[in-house]
């Protein structure tokens, strides 16, 4: 039995699930939740790059991170915690389809950057505890 297996059966016979998952499989553009605050990311390899996470679905996410003059360089996995529940899910796989400067601080040399992520190919596992993630911790669709 799988470590998500309690989690699915609660989103499936709660309905959550399944219509996210149904429209994952078809390819439809889902939109995208806020989440609510206490939520991070850390792309990898690297751990340099760690931001809070502002919306997500069940095909990829937005965050905002800070950093000197290097954006992201070509992670491949992400990982996404929940300070508050401790929740924690390990090594996504993704892209980085947008990774824009959306402010510069000439007196620190850093930049706030906000970056859009696509997921690659996930595990039935990862499929899971991200609709969990989802359920529990967003509030609403951006506008």
């Amino acid at each position: 039995m799988s470590k998500c297996h309690g989690h699915l059966h609660n989103l499936l016979v709660g309905g959550c699930i399944m219509a996210n998952m149904k429209v994952r499989i078809n390819g439809i553009k889902q939109k995208r939740l806020r989440v609510k605050e206490g939520a991070f990311v850390i792309l990898r390899p690297s751990d340099v790059h760690v931001g809070r996470l502002l919306d997500i679905n069940m095909q990829g996410l937005t965050f905002e991170y800070v950093c000197g003059n290097e954006p992201a360089s070509h992670p491949n996995e992400l990982e996404i915690f929940e300070i508050e529940t401790a929740f924690r899910l390990n090594k996504v796989p993704c892209q980085i389809v947008n990774d824009l400067t959306i402010r510069n601080n000439p007196m620190t040399s850093t930049n706030r950057r906000r970056c859009d992520v696509k997921f690659d190919k996930l595990t039935p596992d990862e499929i899971c505890l991200l609709g969990y993630f989802i359920q529990n911790h967003t509030m609403g669709e951006v506008e």
